[in-house]
């Protein structure tokens, strides 16, 4: 038998040699896997992107809320939850890591809650009742909690939080945390926030029912829904800008607030 040859088979010129196939066999596998592995690299590519950018909104919703007042794990999840909104939500799965990864940058800190401890049971002068209510408080006993932990923010957590306010970035869920907090910042920096923010929903206002002529009744109403939540959007800007621009404005300067020599009632 020639070597290279599957057993059974004729000779080279009508037979199918085995090495041959098998050898072909991996570049075919290893070319499948080539294709697989790029998909799945892009996929968790996206995944990537967007785990990233929620780590930034929760940054953002935890820091800013530290530093209101000192919360437990519990209560800042439900501050987190009221913050975002009622279409929006943090599980501890995603709370509970973030808080340690900020711990560990040193923009967080924590510490263990102190637990009352049960008061102890007057003693009766009897040893049989003594021994009774041991074993009573033996059984009832509740089974050991760990302690809760209190965070609170630090110097560093209030610089990174600032950096994170003025970060361009982001879309619509972090730029309300950054609404929310805009009181951090110095005037110049809010009344710029809100100008980018402004001139992104001015730009996506222009773009809007490209390519939609043919669209159907039910597209047509949630373009008309999505219409009105821009333009209401627009109007708020507007009124958040004009209120900045007025605070930042001398009395003297603003013609509304000008003397008119008129009589007061």
């Amino acid at each position: 038998m020639l070597p290279g040859l599957r057993p059974g088979r004729p000779g080279p010129d009508g037979a199918r040699n085995s090495t041959a196939a098998k050898s072909s066999q991996p570049t075919t596998q290893r070319s499948r896997r080539g294709g697989l592995f790029a998909d799945i690299s892009a996929r968790y590519l996206r995944v990537d992107i967007a785990a990233r950018y929620v780590c930034a909104v929760l940054e953002i919703a935890v820091l800013g809320l530290l530093i209101e007042s000192d919360l437990h794990g519990y209560e800042l999840k439900k501050r987190i939850g009221e913050l975002l909104g009622p279409w929006s939500s943090v599980s501890f799965g995603s709370l509970y890591p973030a808080l340690a990864r900020l711990e560990r940058g040193g923009l967080v800190v924590s510490t263990a809650e102190p637990t009352a401890s049960a008061e102890p049971a007057p003693m009766s002068g009897s040893l049989g009742a003594e021994l009774a209510a041991y074993r009573a408080r033996s059984q009832s006993r509740p089974a050991t909690r760990r302690a809760r932990k209190v965070y609170s923010v630090t110097e560093d957590g209030h610089s990174t939080l600032r950096s994170l306010l003025n970060d361009e970035t982001g879309d619509d869920r972090s730029f309300a945390l950054r609404v929310a907090f805009c009181r951090l910042l110095e005037p110049d920096e809010r009344l710029s926030l809100f100008r980018r923010r402004r001139n992104s929903v001015a730009e996506r206002v222009s773009h809007r029912h490209e390519g939609s002529a043919s669209a159907d009744r039910y597209r047509t109403r949630l373009l008309e829904f999505q219409d009105d939540r821009l333009a209401r959007e627009l109007a708020w800007l507007d009124d958040l800008i004009a209120g900045e621009v007025a605070d930042d404005q001398p009395l003297g300067d603003d013609p509304a607030l000008a003397p008119t020599g008129g009589n007061l009632r």
